[in-house]
């Protein structure tokens, strides 16, 4: 294998553009390091924002269940009446035709 013959100048612009080849290197990483950061950031908003959403919902959620319970009972009673009614008409009917 032959040894390659470096002179003080070959060896000092290798270490040169090895510098900087290493600072812009270490350039982008801190580069990434900052998007990371701010994508970090937005993520966390983002999950906060997500979450007082989902409490919106289940209060939402709350109202709405409350809201059915009470229609449904609305429901009971004016079915109930209507029944009754029907009952009662066919009772005057009844008591006409007599």
């Amino acid at each position: 294998m032959v040894k390659k013959k470096f002179s003080p100048k070959t060896k000092k612009s290798e270490e040169v553009v090895k510098y900087i080849r290493l600072k812009a290197t270490m350039e982008e990483l801190d580069r990434i390091a900052k998007l990371l950061v701010r994508r970090d950031l937005e993520l966390l908003e983002t999950k906060e924002k997500l979450q007082q959403s989902l409490i919106e919902l289940r209060e939402i959620n709350i109202e709405l269940q409350e809201k059915i319970k009470e229609l449904e009972k609305f429901r009971k009673l004016t079915l109930g009446r209507e029944i009754k009614m029907i009952e009662l008409k066919q009772e005057i009917k009844k008591l006409k035709s007599k």
